[in-house]
């Protein structure tokens, strides 16, 4: 994927309102196609991180690209696979009606 100059300004807005690194941001992007844009892992705990409770969040942001324009859409994650839990809200739940967010650049 191209990143052109333009995308790489928002980019580096979007990194500087969420204390992200711009660089940290193209290079994961280029290697996994995505970015790390924010992490939680305050009541993470090994040994307990998949069902007992005590969980890692994290947010993908896939940088992409339609008829528009670029856009960023972030997918919410957890630790925990003992429960569904929506990618889009980021809650516990199975959430058909949810859309993921969608951050136009």
């Amino acid at each position: 994927m191209k990143i052109n100059k333009k995308v790489i300004k928002k980019l580096r807005r979007i990194a500087e309102e969420s204390e992200l690194n711009i660089d940290d941001i193209v290079s994961q992007i280029n290697e996994k196609g995505c970015f790390l844009y924010d992490e939680d892992y305050s009541n993470y705990e090994a040994g307990k991180s998949s069902d007992g409770g005590s969980y890692g969040f994290w947010t993908n942001a896939y940088l992409l690209k339609d008829k528009k324009g670029w856009y960023i859409e972030l997918e919410r994650r957890t630790t925990c696979d003992a429960f569904q839990y929506c990618r889009a809200c980021g809650t516990f739940n199975s959430h058909e009606e949810c859309k993921p967010i969608q951050i136009s650049l």
